[in-house]
């Protein structure tokens, strides 16, 4: 039996591609993997999704979605990610905690519970106004298009970036230190950690 090859989604930080990597299943569907997606790599250079919401699915690299293509590769060999993050929300105050900082936040329509924060689904470029991307200041980052799906019975609330809520947790600053502190933990496969939402 063969042993399986797993790699990581991987350079794709950059401002062009932004945390997201442009790929094609045998169906020519298109879509994206976030940054440090779990695959498996087949023999004949296709790839086997071993995470999130496209989970076995089989893809391959779509180059001629990603200007300038300057990498040869977009594969880690290799990868441990950090423990699963964990995270507490205090609605009074809208502060959500994490182990070494804490941010304030919008939060509305997230009710006192404990979530898993799972793995980012697609870029949410919709909502996401030009001066979102400025990395001038602490408010911008390139990796604003990344939301956090949390998982609530409502299936539609996210922990992202921005200036308002409509039922999320929106955080107001230093998105960039945040997006790369969850992206690189994993508390279970497609699992980023547990959110703890509490009333005080």
């Amino acid at each position: 039996m063969t042993q399986a090859s797993y790699k990581y989604i991987g350079n794709v930080l950059d401002r062009n591609t932004r945390g997201w990597l442009p790929v094609v299943d045998e169906h020519s569907n298109k879509f994206y993997l976030p940054l440090l997606t779990k695959v498996e790599k087949l023999e004949n250079a296709n790839l086997f999704v071993m995470e999130g919401i496209h989970k076995g699915k089989t893809i391959a690299v779509d180059h001629k979605r990603i200007k300038p293509n300057i990498y040869s590769s977009y594969l880690f060999n290799s990868f441990t990610y950090a423990e699963g993050a964990n995270l507490k929300l205090i609605l009074k105050t809208s502060i959500l905690q994490f182990p070494t900082q804490e941010e304030k936040v919008m939060c509305e329509g997230i009710l006192p519970g404990v979530y898993k924060i799972l793995l980012p689904d697609r870029p949410h470029e919709k909502k996401m106004q030009e001066d979102y991307y400025d990395e001038s200041n602490s408010s911008g980052s390139r990796f604003c298009t990344t939301w956090f799906p949390i998982d609530t019975p409502q299936h539609n609330q996210y922990l992202h970036m921005g200036e308002y809520s409509t039922g999320c947790v929106t955080v107001l600053d230093n998105w960039q230190r945040i997006y790369l502190s969850l992206i690189h933990s994993r508390e279970l496969e497609s699992v980023i950690g547990t959110l703890t939402v509490v009333e005080e």
